[in-house]
C-alpha cells in the first residue's frame, strides 16, 4: 500500500470529444481557420475538440454563422452533400422538443429512407428551420455516437526547451537535481500537468532518474529542472500568475498578440487581489474598455481550463495550510503574519477561491463576514477559519475578537456565558478551549482562572493606553499602577457597552500580558519599561502634551486651574473637554482635590506643599470680595458659568437660619415689586437670575436687613467702587411657605 501511494500511476489523458459545433460532412468545404473568443480554431477542431476548456454555447453559435458564411459560395456543393448522420438510441433526450417533432417531421417525408441517406438539401426542405438551427441539430445528434480517430503524435507540452537545444552535462545539473528530487510534492506531478507536463508514462521523479542515466541530459529536461527548482521558491501569488500563463496556452487566441497579452491581466485582475476575491466584471471591464460580458467570457475560458487541467499547486498549498494553523483568526492579521507565503498582491480571501477554482474541493479554511460592536459602534469584519467547524464557533470568534480589541484578553466562563446567553448553546469548557487552542496565536495568560489571548493585542484600546504611559515614565512602572490608571480611566470602562466591563482583567492576568508586547520589557517582577523598540512620538495627543509641559514647570505637580489655563489657551477647547481629558488619560493620577501629577514619576514633598500654597492662593482670590467696606450683614457671591446654568446660589451658614425655606417677593428700592425669589433648605438661592442679566465673572453683594434683602449686581471690571451706579434691591418676606 506504501509503495503504491508513493508511486502513484499516472492518470490516462483525456480522450478528444465532439466540438458539437457542425457534423463531420460540412468539413472538407472548410480549408482555413476560424476565429473566435477562444482563439483560432483550425478546421478539424470544429468536430474533433482537444482543448481543455470546452467551447461555450456562444462560441458555437459565432463559428456555426463563421461556417455558413464561409460556405455561401459553394451552396451547390454543401446542399449536395450526404449527411451521414443517424439516429441512435435515446436521441430524444438530448434535443429539444421543438427539435424533435422536426426530426419526426423530416422522417414521416422520406419514410422509405433513413437519416443518413439524406443529403442536407433534401434535410432542409423537410426540417423548416434556419440552416444554423440545422447544423446544431445534426452536430448534437453526431456526437452521441462520434468516437475520435486516433492521432499519430501527441499534442507538445506547455514547457519549451531555451533556444540552444545543446544537451547539457549531467555534472552541471546534478545539484540541481538532487534539489529537485527532494521536493515532496514532486511524485504528485502527472504527465499531463499545466506547467509540469512530461513525455513519459511513470512518475516525474522516475523520469528525472530515466534522464539523469545518460552523460548528457536533453535541453529540455533541463529546462523542467530548472522550472521544478524555481517552483518551490515561489510564493502563492507568483504561483498564481504562473498558473495563469500556463492555463493561457490553452485558451489565449493565436492570431493576436495584443489581445493575448491583455487577457491574463484581466483574468488576474478578476480573481487576485489583497482585499477580497477580486474586482467584478464590470470594474475589469471599464478598465479595459470592455462590456461585461466579454470580460466573463475571458475569464471563464482560463477558469474552464483550470478546473478541468492538471496542477500541482505547492506554493498555494503551504500557505492555505499555513492559515489554517493560525485560524481562527481576522483575515488583516492573516494576511499581515503570513505575507511571506501569501506574496504580493494577493490575500487570503483570494486563495481560498483560487482553490476552489483549480477543482480542490476540501479546501480546509473558509472565510466570512461578521458583525460585531466595537466602541459604540457596528463594524463590519472578515474573519477566518477551518471549514469543518461547529455553527457557534463563529459567534465564538466574533466574541473573543471584540474582547480582545478592547482589553487584549477575555475569559473562558465570560464567553461561554455569551454563547449561552446570546446565542442560546453550551457547547462546555473543554469544547471552547479545544477550538482556541487550535489557533496558533492563542495562548494562556492565566488557565486556573481562564484568562487568555487570541491574535495579536498589540493594537487593543489597553495597549494604545500603555503606550501613553511608557511615554512619560521616567524609570520604570509597576503593572498594579497601570491597572490603577486603567480602572480610573472612565472612557475605556463606563462609556463602553455595558457587556465589555465584566471582561476587566485582574492585575496578575495584566501582567502577563504586558509580556507579549515587544516595546514593553520586565525590569523587576511586576515592574515594566519601555524596550529600545519603543517609539514616543505621535502616543500622547495635544491635550496630554500640554499637560505634560505644564507638571515640568511646576516641579511634577500641577493645579487644575494651571492646567486648564493651559489647555484653554493653546488649543482653545472648553473647560468641559480638558475634565474629559483629566478623567480619561492613563497618564495624569490625581493627589488630590485639585492637584495632579504624572504617573510613573517620583515628586517631593516641597512640589506638592507648593502646588497646595498656589491652591489656597487661588482660592483666596476667587473668594475676595471687592467690597472692603463689608458690613457683617452682608455677603457677596460671584457669578460663575454654573450658577448661570444652574440660577443657583449659595447663602452662608449664618443666615440660612432665617431664611431657608423661605419664598419671598422681590421688590426694588423705590417699594417695585419685581417678583419672588426662594431659599431652599440646604441653602441655594434661586430667582436671581431673572431679575438681573448678570454675566460670568460679576458680583452679587446681599445685605440682610430687617424684613427682607438688599441686592446689588457689581460688573466684573470695575474703576472704582465709589463711582458705581448702585442697583439696590430689597426683598422684603411674606411669609409664604
Amino acid at each position: 500500500m506504501q509503495s503504491q501511494l508513493a508511486n502513484p500511476a499516472p492518470p490516462a489523458p483525456a480522450a478528444a470529444r465532439h466540438a458539437k459545433v457542425v457534423p463531420s460532412f460540412v468539413l472538407p468545404g472548410i480549408s482555413r481557420t476560424l476565429d473566435c473568443w477562444a482563439g483560432t480554431v483550425a478546421p478539424g477542431e470544429l468536430v474533433r475538440w482537444e482543448r481543455l476548456a470546452d467551447l461555450a454555447e456562444s462560441a458555437k453559435r459565432d463559428l456555426r454563422k463563421a461556417v455558413i458564411k464561409r460556405l455561401r459560395p459553394k451552396s451547390d456543393w454543401l446542399w449536395a452533400q450526404t449527411l451521414g448522420v443517424r439516429l441512435v438510441d435515446g436521441w430524444r433526450d438530448r434535443l429539444t422538443a421543438t427539435d424533435i417533432r422536426a426530426i419526426e417531421t423530416v422522417l414521416a417525408h422520406y419514410p422509405d429512407r433513413s437519416l443518413e441517406q439524406l443529403t442536407l438539401g433534401e434535410f432542409r426542405r423537410a426540417y423548416g428551420a434556419p440552416l444554423e438551427r440545422q447544423l446544431a441539430t445534426l452536430a448534437r445528434l453526431e456526437a452521441l455516437y462520434w468516437s475520435p480517430p486516433p492521432r499519430p503524435a501527441p499534442r507538445p507540452r506547455v514547457y519549451v526547451a531555451p533556444q540552444s537545444a545543446e544537451p547539457v552535462l549531467r555534472s552541471e545539473l546534478q545539484d540541481l537535481a538532487d534539489r529537485v528530487l527532494a521536493l515532496p510534492w514532486l511524485v504528485r506531478v502527472t504527465p499531463q500537468d499545466l506547467r509540469f507536463g512530461f513525455s513519459g508514462k511513470s512518475t516525474l521523479p522516475e523520469w528525472i532518474d530515466e534522464q539523469l542515466a545518460e552523460d548528457r541530459v536533453t535541453a529540455d529536461a533541463a529546462s523542467l529542472l530548472k522550472k521544478l527548482d524555481d517552483a518551490a521558491k515561489l510564493s502563492a501569488a507568483d504561483e498564481v500568475r504562473a498558473l495563469t500563463m500556463a492555463a493561457g496556452e490553452e485558451c489565449l487566441p493565436r492570431t493576436n498578440p495584443e489581445a493575448a497579452e491583455r487577457w491574463p491581466k484581466m483574468f488576474l485582475a478578476r480573481h487576485l487581489s489583497p482585499e477580497g476575491t477580486g474586482k467584478t466584471l464590470n470594474e475589469v471591464g471599464d478598465a479595459n474598455g470592455l462590456t461585461r460580458e466579454r470580460i466573463r467570457q475571458i475569464c471563464e475560458a482560463f477558469e474552464d481550463v483550470l478546473q478541468k487541467g492538471e496542477a500541482v499547486t505547492p506554493s498555494l498549498d503551504r500557505a492555505l495550510a499555513a492559515i489554517a494553523r493560525i485560524a481562527p483568526c481576522g483575515v488583516d492579521e492573516a494576511n499581515q503574519q503570513l505575507a511571506r507565503f501569501i506574496g504580493e498582491g494577493a490575500g487570503v480571501e483570494c486563495l481560498i477561491a483560487w482553490a476552489k477554482t483549480l477543482g480542490q474541493k476540501n479546501v480546509s479554511i473558509k472565510c466570512h463576514r461578521v458583525r460585531r460592536p466595537l466602541r459604540g459602534q457596528v463594524v463590519d469584519t472578515t474573519v477566518v477559519e477551518r471549514a469543518q467547524t461547529a455553527p457557534w464557533v463563529k459567534p465564538l470568534i466574533n466574541h473573543v475578537s471584540r474582547d480582545t480589541s478592547m482589553f487584549g484578553c477575555t475569559n473562558i466562563i465570560r464567553i461561554a456565558g455569551l454563547l449561552a446567553i446570546k446565542e442560546g448553546v453550551a457547547p462546555g469548557q473543554e469544547a471552547i478551549e479545544a477550538v482556541l487552542e487550535g489557533s496558533a496565536l492563542f495562548r494562556w495568560l492565566d488557565k486556573e482562572t481562564g484568562w487568555f489571548t487570541l491574535g495579536d493585542t498589540d493594537g487593543c484600546s489597553v495597549a494604545t493606553r500603555v503606550r501613553k504611559i511608557m511615554a512619560v515614565v521616567h524609570d520604570h512602572v509597576g503593572a498594579d499602577e497601570i491597572a490603577a490608571a486603567l480602572a480610573s480611566d472612565d472612557k475605556l470602562i463606563y462609556r463602553e457597552t455595558q457587556s465589555l466591563g465584566l471582561a476587566i482583567p485582574p492585575v496578575h492576568v495584566l501582567r502577563e500580558l504586558f509580556c507579549t508586547w515587544p516595546w514593553l520589557k520586565v525590569v523587576q517582577k511586576g515592574r515594566f519599561a519601555a524596550s529600545e523598540c519603543f517609539e514616543r512620538a505621535g502616543v500622547l495627543g495635544e491635550a496630554e502634551q500640554v499637560t505634560v509641559q505644564v507638571m515640568e514647570q511646576y516641579d511634577g505637580v500641577a493645579c487644575r486651574f494651571e492646567l486648564r489655563q493651559a489647555i484653554e489657551d493653546k488649543l482653545h477647547i472648553s473647560n468641559m473637554a480638558v475634565s474629559v481629558m483629566l478623567g480619561s488619560s492613563p497618564i495624569v493620577t490625581r493627589l488630590e482635590h485639585g492637584l495632579y501629577r504624572l504617573i510613573g514619576r517620583r515628586i517631593g514633598d516641597a512640589a506638592v506643599a507648593a502646588a497646595r500654597s498656589r491652591m489656597r492662593s487661588m482660592a483666596a482670590q476667587n473668594t475676595a470680595t471687592p467690597f472692603p467696606d463689608a458690613k457683617p450683614n452682608e455677603f457677596v457671591f460671584r457669578v460663575t458659568e454654573a450658577a448661570l446654568r444652574t440660577e443657583q446660589y449659595n447663602v452662608p451658614e449664618r443666615f440660612r437660619k432665617g431664611l431657608a425655606g423661605q419664598r419671598v417677593a422681590v421688590q426694588g428700592g423705590d417699594g417695585q415689586a419685581l417678583g419672588l425669589a426662594r431659599v431652599y433648605p440646604k441653602g441655594s438661592l434661586t430667582g436671581l437670575n431673572r431679575l438681573f442679566t448678570p454675566k460670568p465673572g460679576d458680583f452679587f453683594r446681599v445685605a440682610v436687613v430687617a424684613g427682607g434683602l438688599q441686592v446689588e449686581l457689581l460688573p466684573e471690571i470695575v474703576a472704582d467702587i465709589a463711582d458705581l451706579t448702585e442697583t439696590v434691591v430689597t426683598v422684603s418676606f411674606d411669609g409664604i411657605a
